[in-house]
Protein backbone atom coordinates (compact mmCIF):
# COMPACT_ATOMS: atom_id res chain seq x y z
CA UNK A 1 0.00 0.00 0.00
CA UNK A 2 1.00 3.31 -0.90
CA UNK A 3 1.74 5.53 2.79
CA UNK A 4 1.03 9.23 2.65
CA UNK A 5 4.58 10.50 2.59
CA UNK A 6 5.25 8.69 -0.73
CA UNK A 7 2.31 10.86 -2.23
CA UNK A 8 3.30 13.96 -0.49
CA UNK A 9 6.56 13.60 -1.78
CA UNK A 10 5.42 12.57 -5.59
CA UNK A 11 3.04 15.46 -5.20
CA UNK A 12 5.96 18.13 -4.40
CA UNK A 13 8.58 16.66 -6.80
CA UNK A 14 6.04 16.98 -9.97
CA UNK A 15 5.18 20.49 -8.60
CA UNK A 16 8.90 21.21 -8.92
CA UNK A 17 9.11 19.70 -12.33
CA UNK A 18 6.28 21.35 -13.22
CA UNK A 19 7.71 25.10 -11.60
CA UNK A 20 11.04 24.61 -13.19
CA UNK A 21 8.91 23.89 -17.28
CA UNK A 22 7.15 26.87 -16.56
CA UNK A 23 10.24 28.92 -16.21
CA UNK A 24 12.04 27.62 -18.56
CA UNK A 25 9.05 28.67 -20.71
CA UNK A 26 9.30 32.00 -18.96
CA UNK A 27 12.98 32.57 -19.79
CA UNK A 28 12.42 31.67 -23.05
CA UNK A 29 9.68 34.16 -24.35
CA UNK A 30 11.11 36.46 -22.30
CA UNK A 31 14.08 36.33 -24.61
CA UNK A 32 11.90 36.39 -27.75
CA UNK A 33 10.52 39.38 -26.32
CA UNK A 34 14.11 40.84 -26.40
CA UNK A 35 14.89 40.19 -29.43
CA UNK A 36 11.17 41.80 -30.89
CA UNK A 37 12.26 44.75 -28.76
CA UNK A 38 15.51 44.72 -30.31
CA UNK A 39 14.51 44.69 -33.95
CA UNK A 40 11.96 47.07 -33.32
CA UNK A 41 14.73 49.62 -31.84
CA UNK A 42 17.08 48.47 -34.59
CA UNK A 43 15.11 49.21 -37.72
CA UNK A 44 13.67 52.46 -35.97
CA UNK A 45 17.43 53.86 -35.30
CA UNK A 46 19.04 52.29 -38.49
CA UNK A 47 16.45 53.91 -40.55
CA UNK A 48 15.96 56.91 -39.20
CA UNK A 49 16.59 59.89 -41.72
CA UNK A 50 19.14 60.76 -38.38
CA UNK A 51 20.45 56.96 -38.86
CA UNK A 52 21.14 57.90 -42.32
CA UNK A 53 22.58 60.94 -42.10
CA UNK A 54 24.98 59.60 -39.75
CA UNK A 55 26.18 56.42 -42.29
CA UNK A 56 26.33 58.76 -44.83
CA UNK A 57 28.13 61.51 -43.74
CA UNK A 58 30.82 59.09 -42.03
CA UNK A 59 31.27 56.76 -45.13
CA UNK A 60 30.72 59.13 -47.72
CA UNK A 61 31.62 62.80 -46.63
CA UNK A 62 34.60 61.94 -43.63
CA UNK A 63 38.13 61.83 -45.17
CA UNK A 64 41.20 60.85 -42.91
CA UNK A 65 43.91 58.50 -42.66
CA UNK A 66 45.15 59.41 -39.29
CA UNK A 67 44.03 59.92 -35.91
CA UNK A 68 45.50 63.39 -35.91
CA UNK A 69 44.57 63.97 -39.84
CA UNK A 70 40.35 62.94 -38.03
CA UNK A 71 41.19 64.92 -34.88
CA UNK A 72 41.87 68.20 -37.31
CA UNK A 73 38.91 67.50 -39.54
CA UNK A 74 36.13 66.03 -37.68
CA UNK A 75 36.95 65.94 -34.00
CA UNK A 76 34.60 67.07 -31.16
CA UNK A 77 36.35 70.69 -30.87
CA UNK A 78 36.52 71.46 -34.69
CA UNK A 79 33.70 69.89 -36.09
CA UNK A 80 30.78 68.82 -33.49
CA UNK A 81 28.02 67.91 -36.18
CA UNK A 82 30.48 65.23 -37.96
CA UNK A 83 32.38 64.19 -34.55
CA UNK A 84 28.55 63.31 -33.15
CA UNK A 85 27.89 61.59 -36.74
CA UNK A 86 30.99 59.23 -35.74
CA UNK A 87 30.16 58.87 -32.64
CA UNK A 88 26.64 57.63 -32.76
CA UNK A 89 27.78 54.90 -35.67
CA UNK A 90 30.90 53.32 -33.23
CA UNK A 91 28.53 53.67 -30.62
CA UNK A 92 25.45 52.22 -31.82
CA UNK A 93 27.76 48.80 -32.98
CA UNK A 94 29.98 48.81 -29.81
CA UNK A 95 26.84 48.13 -27.83
CA UNK A 96 25.49 45.98 -30.52
CA UNK A 97 28.31 44.22 -30.16
CA UNK A 98 28.36 43.98 -26.62
CA UNK A 99 24.18 42.79 -26.25
CA UNK A 100 25.84 39.85 -28.27
CA UNK A 101 28.92 39.18 -26.44
CA UNK A 102 26.79 39.34 -23.24
CA UNK A 103 24.06 36.71 -25.24
CA UNK A 104 21.40 39.07 -24.69
CA UNK A 105 20.51 38.34 -28.61
CA UNK A 106 22.54 36.05 -31.15
CA UNK A 107 24.37 36.84 -33.75
CA UNK A 108 21.67 35.79 -36.59
CA UNK A 109 18.82 37.84 -34.83
CA UNK A 110 21.28 40.85 -35.48
CA UNK A 111 21.89 39.27 -39.29
CA UNK A 112 18.18 39.72 -39.71
CA UNK A 113 18.24 43.15 -39.81
CA UNK A 114 21.60 44.12 -40.81
CA UNK A 115 24.13 44.14 -43.72
CA UNK A 116 27.49 43.68 -41.84
CA UNK A 117 29.09 45.72 -44.90
CA UNK A 118 28.11 48.70 -42.93
CA UNK A 119 30.03 47.80 -39.73
CA UNK A 120 32.71 46.16 -41.81
CA UNK A 121 32.82 49.67 -43.89
CA UNK A 122 32.89 51.32 -40.51
CA UNK A 123 35.46 49.60 -38.46
CA UNK A 124 38.48 49.71 -41.43
CA UNK A 125 37.52 53.72 -41.45
CA UNK A 126 37.34 54.31 -37.79
CA UNK A 127 40.55 51.48 -37.05
CA UNK A 128 42.91 54.47 -36.77
CA UNK A 129 41.18 56.58 -34.51
CA UNK A 130 40.45 53.14 -32.18
CA UNK A 131 43.80 52.34 -32.13
CA UNK A 132 45.39 55.29 -31.32
CA UNK A 133 42.41 56.01 -28.93
CA UNK A 134 43.77 52.65 -27.22
CA UNK A 135 47.77 53.48 -27.20
CA UNK A 136 46.82 57.26 -26.00
CA UNK A 137 44.46 56.49 -22.89
CA UNK A 138 46.12 52.98 -22.22
CA UNK A 139 42.97 51.59 -22.68
CA UNK A 140 43.35 48.18 -24.75
CA UNK A 141 39.39 47.28 -24.25
CA UNK A 142 38.37 50.60 -25.96
CA UNK A 143 35.50 49.75 -28.61
CA UNK A 144 35.56 46.11 -27.65
CA UNK A 145 32.17 45.67 -28.51
CA UNK A 146 32.47 47.22 -32.27
CA UNK A 147 35.45 45.10 -32.55
CA UNK A 148 33.73 41.66 -31.05
CA UNK A 149 30.92 42.70 -33.93
CA UNK A 150 33.10 42.52 -36.96
CA UNK A 151 35.03 40.03 -35.89
CA UNK A 152 31.80 37.66 -35.41
CA UNK A 153 30.91 39.03 -38.81
CA UNK A 154 34.10 38.17 -40.24
CA UNK A 155 33.92 34.71 -39.14
CA UNK A 156 31.15 33.98 -40.41
CA UNK A 157 31.61 36.23 -44.15
CA UNK A 158 35.62 35.80 -44.27
CA UNK A 159 35.78 37.06 -47.72
CA UNK A 160 33.16 39.05 -48.13
CA UNK A 161 33.37 42.54 -49.96
CA UNK A 162 30.22 43.15 -50.17
CA UNK A 163 27.10 40.94 -48.06
CA UNK A 164 23.02 41.44 -49.98
CA UNK A 165 20.87 41.69 -46.91
CA UNK A 166 19.55 38.28 -45.39
CA UNK A 167 16.20 38.87 -46.60
CA UNK A 168 17.24 39.96 -50.29
CA UNK A 169 19.64 36.40 -50.01
CA UNK A 170 16.84 34.74 -49.73
CA UNK A 171 14.79 35.81 -52.00
CA UNK A 172 17.31 36.11 -54.43
CA UNK A 173 17.32 32.37 -54.55
CA UNK A 174 14.20 31.61 -54.46
CA UNK A 175 12.51 30.68 -58.26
Amino acid sequence: MVDANFVLNLVEAVGILVGVAIAIMEIRRSREERDIHFSIDYVRNATSPQGWKSWFSFLRNMDFSSYEEWSEKYGPYVNPEAALHWYSMFSYYDGLGRRILNGHIDLETVLSYLDPIIPFAVWEKSKPIFEEWRERFNYPDMEYGFEFLVKELRRKYPDVTHIPHPERQRLMQQP
